[in-house]
């Protein structure tokens, strides 16, 4: 009998047949095709699918999706090639999240990981009252999509579950941002409730001349520093990024400690420092800095720093093979600020006593976001559905 397995993860193909005839390869071409074309880049989706060729015309298709799209044309695709598709395909969310298939972060900082593990790799950060999809969940942990599209694992206890109509009430509700570096919420009587970080968002219960009392995601109640946050529904409508804005913003987290996979002021990567400033000012960028340099305006950069603004993104990494490995944002005057090992600013002018040779030798390209519309990978929040 004739057996072939086939598995595509992303655009990934992989076969393993015995006997197998030719008259299979056009359907595994077209569903690698489908694959990268809705996941393009495996931390920003899931197209896990498995076909298993049991006869000439019979298939069985199996695995999982957070895509319908995906999923619907796959197996319109195995139709159109003269197969007969069983679909097994585990649409996410699954039925491991029931009908809370949404959260919210109820921590200061939610940290994400390569996998549901404590000792996994940490690839991001979600910062508190960020809302998230919960795409499926492991005991104590859960498969998250952040706004940004970025997908990892974190601790069902850093989350609060919301279902359809619940999450709908908090995206209508009176909310607050915090633009205050760090903080704490208290109780009446001074206790600290929670801390609280940058870009935290939190519905609002009333407020007096010093005080804003507040909501969590866990229903605890709070009083925070007024002059620390302003109405979020009224900041998403107004705010967008300046470079006068930005560069105050970079400025404000100098030296603060680099951290793999860190998104906020506990701890930043070089792609989560310009994701942070550029947050504060009412953009969500990609996450990571391979995914930033995608988007926005290409800058020239065969004249140096010339044509560079403050602002712009600077990607930098090796040229052989091409790969970026670093961000940071420029500021003017030849400098840019970047997270390496801390926040800091250093030169692109070999005249500067702030000059580093080996930014400047690895300079790949850059970016211009100020000015863009609103689109995939440069999404501005007020225009962001899940806010």
């Amino acid at each position: 009998m004739k057996f072939l397995f086939v598995s595509v993860i992303g655009c990934l193909v992989i076969c393993y047949f015995t006997g197998c005839s030719r008259s299979v390869e056009p359907v595994i071409n077209e569903i690698r095709i489908i694959s990268k074309k809705w996941v393009p880049d495996q931390r920003e989706g899931i197209c896990d699918v498995h076909i298993d060729f049991k006869t000439k015309k019979k298939v069985i298709v199996t695995g999982e999706t957070n895509l319908p799209g995906a999923k619907n044309e796959i197996l319109e695709a195995i139709i159109s090639k003269g197969f007969i598709p069983k679909d097994e395909i585990n649409l996410l969310p699954d039925l491991t999240v029931g009908i809370k298939k949404w959260a919210l972060v109820n921590l200061s900082v939610a940290n994400m990981r390569s996998r549901p593990s404590h000792a996994a790799e940490m690839v991001s950060q979600a910062i508190l009252g960020t809302p998230v999809k919960v795409l499926k969940r492991e005991e104590d942990w859960a498969l998250i999509q952040t706004p940004d599209r970025y997908i990892a694992w974190t601790n069902s206890s850093s989350l609060s579950f919301y279902d359809a109509k619940e999450i709908t009430s908090w995206r209508q509700s009176n909310r607050i941002i915090y633009l205050g570096n760090t903080g704490v919420i208290t109780e009446e009587s001074g206790d600290v409730v929670a801390d609280i970080i940058t870009g935290s968002i939190l519905q609002k219960e009333g407020e007096s001349d010093q005080w804003v009392k507040v909501i969590l995601p866990r229903g605890d109640v709070g009083y925070v520093d007024k002059e620390k946050v302003v109405n979020f529904n009224d900041w998403k409508q107004t705010v967008a990024p300046s470079a006068i804005a930005l560069v105050t913003d970079g400025k404000s987290l100098m030296s603060i400690p680099y951290l793999w996979g860190g998104t906020s002021v506990k701890g930043l990567d070089c792609s989560g420092f310009v994701k942070s400033i550029y947050f504060q000012n009412g953009v969500v960028l990609a996450r990571d800095a391979s995914l930033q340099i995608r988007y926005g305006q290409q800058v020239d950069i065969s004249e140096g720093y010339d044509l560079f603004q403050a602002g712009d993104l600077l990607f930098f990494g090796p040229s052989d093979p091409c790969r970026v490995t670093h961000v940071g944002m420029y500021i003017g005057n030849s400098e840019y600020i970047h997270e390496a090992g801390r926040v800091k600013v250093n030169s692109l002018d070999s005249t500067r006593t702030n000059y580093n040779r080996y930014r400047k030798a690895t300079l790949l390209g850059a970016r211009r976001y100020i000015g863009e519309p609103s689109q995939q990978g440069i999404r501005a929040i007020h225009d962001h559905p899940w806010y």
